[in-house]
């Protein structure tokens, strides 16, 4: 309650791009279905594949956003027509490989980061799916309000007008601005993560020429 008095009074919420062409009484039906939660550093916001049911205002703290990408031995897999080349493998090569192959965590690359007054979660407001990203801690405690896709669509069953229409010939609708910032993030995410593989994949055709090379001279 107290958090969400604060968030009202602050008048804050208005300083996001979404809520920006809304009023004072529009905003605060959005702060009223929001519960106030709190993390610490190191704890997930939410998890990457995990259901996707609630949209996140930091208030107070920071965040680092993480997407899983290709482990080394999966790219690996992509070029093993060249690695079969390659069969003079020594044994701790042969070990390594092996405990790569054994690790089961994905490798989770860094995409953005938010703080105070950022938010996560946009896409669980307009679809029901699975998260695209994991969201963790980065302050030493994170303060959060939390909106839940079931109290989302309550309040458009009673406010639609307020949430689907323009808010002006200039001016998108809070959909239309969600809709928009959900496609800016995924298409960051997606050239970040394909500038990665290809760095991967630069760096491990490097590593198997040099070690084509040596077995030849060797």
């Amino acid at each position: 309650m107290k958090a969400r008095t604060r968030l009202k009074d602050s008048k804050k919420l208005h300083e996001l791009d979404i809520f920006s062409d809304l009023n004072e009484h529009q905003v605060d039906i959005i702060i009223d279905e929001m519960d106030h939660i709190v993390r610490f550093k190191g704890q997930e916001i939410c998890h990457q594949h995990d259901d996707s049911d609630s949209f996140y205002v930091i208030v107070n703290g920071a965040a680092v956003i993480t997407v899983d990408v290709l482990k080394k031995k999966e790219i690996e897999e992509k070029g093993k027509e060249k690695e079969k080349q390659n069969e003079k493998q020594t044994e701790k090569e042969k070990e390594e490989k092996l405990e790569d192959e054994e690790s089961s965590r994905p490798e989770q690359f860094e995409v953005g980061r938010v703080d105070t007054l950022g938010f996560v979660g946009e896409a669980a407001l307009l679809e029901h799916g699975l998260r695209t990203a994991t969201v963790t801690v980065s302050s030493d405690k994170c303060d959060l309000l939390r909106l839940k896709r079931s109290n989302f669509l309550k309040i458009i069953d009673m406010n639609g007008a307020t949430f689907k229409d323009k808010r002006g010939k200039d001016h998108k609708s809070v959909i239309e601005k969600l809709k928009a910032k959900k496609m800016e993030r995924t298409q960051s995410n997606r050239r970040q993560i394909e500038e990665r593989r290809n760095s991967m994949q630069i760096r491990i055709n490097s590593t198997s020429k040099n070690t084509d090379e040596r077995s030849l001279f060797s």
